[in-house]
């Protein structure tokens, strides 16, 4: 018998063995293993080799001479950069800077709209001028019972009843602007 016939036939019987109920990838690597352990022995006797000789009977390699071009590298004079001096930044003051304008916005539904002639007279008790393209309408945020007026600029002319709205409540007391309509 030929000396790699043996471990192919342990091979193959391993391999009908475990292709049942038991096979499955268990099987599959078992077989794998077997087959790559026959190849190996049947490549060293081959070679000539005693099986198992290629892992002692290579040399390895130990050089204690240092290369002369890897040494100059490494002890090269090589400018040194001092660090980035550190610069500490002026101190912020906290909070909003003088010049920002803070809006605050509130979500509001448009219960009517005021007609031109009451809308002047409210405008002028306001201190604004009265525009005419401008609407005046009345509205209650969400969640509160109270009602409040608010100016319609013409971007949102199609504004009405029962729409909701977003406004920028005026800082200084005035009338509250229509922004967006949702």
């Amino acid at each position: 018998m030929a000396p790699g016939l043996k471990p192919a036939i342990a091979v193959a019987a391993a391999a009908t063995m475990l292709a049942g109920c038991a096979g499955g990838s268990f099987g599959r690597q078992l077989a794998s293993s077997l087959a790559m352990q026959a190849v190996d022995q049947a490549i060293e006797e081959r070679l000539g080799e005693s099986p198992g000789s290629y892992t002692t009977s290579r040399p390895m390699i130990t050089s204690t001479r240092t290369d002369p071009a890897l040494l100059a590298f490494m002890l090269a004079d090589l400018p040194v950069t001092p660090p980035p001096a550190e610069t500490t930044a002026p101190a912020r003051p906290v909070g909003p800077a003088p010049s920002a304008r803070v809006s605050k916005l509130l979500t509001v539904e448009v219960l009517g709209f005021v007609p031109d002639a009451e809308k002047n007279a409210i405008l002028a008790r306001h201190g604004s001028a009265p525009v005419a393209a401008w609407r005046l309408a009345e509205g209650s945020a969400e969640g509160d019972a109270g009602q409040m007026l608010f100016l319609v600029p013409p971007e949102l002319d199609g504004m009405k009843h029962g729409d909701i709205t977003v406004i920028e409540l005026d800082a200084g007391g005035g009338l509250a602007v229509a922004r967006h309509r949702l």
